[in-house]
């Protein structure tokens, strides 16, 4: 689990973030400066290096960090234009070929309940529809 928090904290960084947190009590957020956004091999980022080894040593003791899932819903919103959302109808990623998007992400915001359903439909939905597309590829 540390690993992971790890290698994602440095794919955040290495994406220009700003800041990068953990869910463990004892570790505040570490900001980046301007500068060593994009900057994340080993080596490269002492400050980051620095927090990743605070992170480690912090551990992941009982009650001393949360660990939960959540369904994420409406972060690559479906719809009819690139100006308002990150696919089209068919959960293609408007502008890139051959990449689709089937998850509960392209719901149009969050529904506030369990979407378990509805998530089953809209990727059955795209699924199908996709399907379709590579058939007549063929």
């Amino acid at each position: 689990m540390l690993a992971a928090i790890e290698h994602s904290a440095r794919i955040w960084v290495a994406a220009g973030a700003a800041e990068v947190a953990t869910l463990q009590t004892s570790v505040n957020a570490h900001h980046v400066s301007m500068e060593l956004r994009g900057k994340a091999v080993p080596g490269e980022n002492e400050p980051l290096d620095k927090w990743l080894q605070a992170m480690r040593k912090a551990g992941l003791p009982r009650n001393g960090a949360m660990v939960f899932s959540a369904h994420q819903m409406g972060s690559c919103r479906m719809g009819v234009s690139p100006d308002e959302s990150v696919v089209d109808e068919n959960g293609k990623v408007w502008g890139v070929e051959s990449l689709y998007v089937i998850d509960a992400s392209v719901f149009p915001t969050a529904s506030g309940a369990n979407p378990m359903v509805t998530n089953l439909a809209v990727s059955h939905m795209v699924a199908t529809r996709l399907a379709e597309t590579l058939k007549a590829c063929e």
